[in-house]
């Protein structure tokens, strides 16, 4: 098991169960199982309309329980986010894509990967995905009833495999981060990189702090190295 951690948001238990069972050989697993209940809930809360009406002003408690979850995210250091699409098990309730799309508006930028028995190809899936504006999704089916999942060959290939991929983007996608940010424009030089990420200004994952960190040690002490050549030697491997 590696020190990144991936967090499970998902609805029934039982599910819950067996793919936390699956990751735990991979990954370190969120929630545990004594927290499952508390993260249902919030995320029912926060997708659920009619909670809107709960508070004088509307739509304050699913606010404050997205809010929550958000502070779990950030405060377990999670690496990679997976959502079930069906979340919430009646009509009026939004769902995983709505979810996403919450956690991007509130600044939670953790790769997604949506693990549904829903088939990616329905049109109130692409609907949704349109509609909430997420772009290339990452979506991988459980196979009917979920029954896909209890597959260990399935499950590995499409499942923990894609995990990896977006855990060994983490370096590049943070560094283009930095790029972009207003501080390194200032002084647009690997040093001010170093100096950040010993600061801990940068608000980042303790998964990708460690592989940033590992990856400074590799680079020693060239401060004066370009961002832009270094995102190059990444692509090109050469890092």
């Amino acid at each position: 098991m590696c020190n990144y951690r991936v967090l499970i948001i998902e609805n029934q238990v039982s599910q819950f169960k067996e793919i936390c069972k699956k990751l735990s050989e991979y990954f370190y697993v969120l929630p545990q199982i004594n927290d499952f209940v508390k993260v249902a809930d919030w995320t029912r809360i926060s997708l659920t309309k009619r909670y809107d009406y709960a508070y004088q002003q509307p739509g304050k408690r699913r606010k404050k329980t997205m809010q929550k979850l958000v502070e779990y995210i950030t405060n377990n250091k999670v690496d990679v986010i997976i959502i079930d699409h069906i979340l919430v098990g009646h009509h009026s309730g939004e769902n995983g894509i709505h979810l996403a799309r919450k956690l991007k508006d509130l600044n939670v930028e953790q790769p997604i990967i949506f693990l549904s028995r829903t088939e990616r190809n329905k049109e109130s899936v692409k609907r949704d995905l349109e509609r909430e504006k997420i772009t290339e999704p990452i979506w991988i089916e459980k196979g009917y009833a979920g029954k896909g999942i209890g597959d260990d060959w399935y499950f590995n290939k499409n499942v923990v495999e894609k995990i990896k991929g977006c855990i060994g983007q983490s370096v590049s996608q943070l560094l283009d981060k930095i790029a972009k940010s207003k501080t390194f424009k200032e002084k647009n030089n690997f040093k001010t990189l170093i100096d950040n990420l010993l600061k801990k200004d940068i608000r980042i994952s303790r998964g990708k702090r460690i592989e940033l960190e590992e990856f400074v040690k590799t680079i020693g002490q060239k401060t004066s190295l370009n961002l832009e050549t270094l995102l190059k030697s990444i692509e090109n491997g050469s890092e």
